[in-house]
């Protein structure tokens, strides 16, 4: 990307990123430290949204216009409503 004069950013966190979901208006990462954060890619990615969702590291994600799913190694699935941030099921 760099070389192509797109920019480069960087996202600093606690704990190593497992697992990412991009779209042009959200970056989601999922942590080892049981974290799911949304972050605004178009505004430099400030953070619009972290939760720790799971009891465990989250281990893969999915992500449209209006859900976020999560899984983890806790075995749950967690579905997060991304306009309220709500958490609308967990599945074990």
């Amino acid at each position: 990307m760099a070389s192509e004069g797109a920019g480069v950013r960087e996202i600093r966190g606690k704990a190593a990123v497992l697992c990412l979901v991009y779209q042009p208006d959200v970056l989601v990462t999922g942590s080892y430290d049981k974290t799911v954060t949304l972050y605004d890619p178009r505004a430099g990615y400030p953070v619009l949204a972290s939760r720790k969702l799971h009891s465990s590291a989250v281990l893969c994600l999915a992500a449209n216009d209006h859900f976020v799913l999560s899984g983890s190694e806790d075995r749950t699935l967690v579905v997060v409503d991304r306009r309220t941030n709500h958490i609308l099921q967990k599945l074990q």
